[in-house]
């Protein structure tokens, strides 16, 4: 007599993020800093924003403050059960200051300081 067995095998979608140390997972939502210089905060930039599907164009508007976060909607995690759903994605700017200044930036950094710049 033989006896068949029949299992049933639990299937896990895990999703492996690339570039863990770039992404904070939350639920859903991927979060994420990224550095900005103080030219691109003080006059606007457009940003290459690296996401799970690939780098998309942002930008960002003039006297962007470090901390501000943006929201990516639609790039997060997908979801399992719903095809159509997706999480989001937050970007945390933060301006990233400089620490090797020339001679020249550093006396026109002054100037703008002092509000003498012409």
């Amino acid at each position: 007599m033989v006896k068949h067995f029949v299992f049933k095998e639990k299937v896990k979608q895990e999703m492996w993020v690339h570039q863990m140390e770039l992404f904070e997972r939350r639920g859903m939502d991927v979060y994420m800093r990224m550095p900005i210089n103080f030219a691109q905060a003080a006059l606007g930039s457009e940003l290459s924003i690296p996401t799970l599907d690939g780098n998309v164009k942002f930008t960002i508007g003039e006297g962007t403050q470090t901390g501000t976060t943006f929201r990516l909607q639609g790039k997060g995690i997908p979801s399992l059960r719903n095809k159509k759903q997706r999480g989001d994605q937050y970007v945390e700017v933060y301006v990233e200051v400089p620490k090797n200044l020339t001679a020249k930036q550093k006396d026109l950094l002054r100037e703008f300081a002092d509000g003498t710049v012409e």
